[in-house]
């Protein structure tokens, strides 16, 4: 019986984290967002608000990343954030040579260990 009231607790932990995680992800996004805004209308960036999408979307990547961290998901949350930093700079020009297909290619081999990572965790 206590087992029982130990999973129930376990998957009341799980949903509170994934609550938390979906509010932070939501709150940087937003942030994000007005930051982005408020850059464009006080002029310090010469840039229409389209391109400032097209230029910084892989925020939102990032901020998964950061949910999935919150989560307590180590790897994905490590992975996600890496693969939103790498899209992050590719669409800024800041890593030469970083194209979405390199980016799409370490999204496989990342989600092949995680998947690989998952099996040698279970008993």
């Amino acid at each position: 019986m206590s087992e029982h009231r130990h999973t129930g607790t376990q998957a009341n932990d799980r949903q509170a984290r994934h609550r938390r995680a979906l509010e932070v992800v939501g709150g940087l996004a937003v942030i994000a967002a007005g930051f982005g805004l408020l850059v464009s209308l006080l002029g310090w960036i010469d840039v229409s608000p389209s391109a400032l999408i097209a230029r910084l979307w892989p925020a939102l990547i990032v901020a998964v990343g950061v949910g999935l961290l919150i989560e307590r998901e180590w790897f994905e949350g490590i992975a996600v954030s890496g693969i939103g930093l790498a899209l992050l700079g590719s669409a800024n020009d800041l890593v030469p040579g970083l194209t979405v297909g390199v980016v799409v290619a370490a999204l496989v081999i990342a989600h092949g260990l995680s998947m690989l990572g998952r099996a040698l965790r279970r008993k």
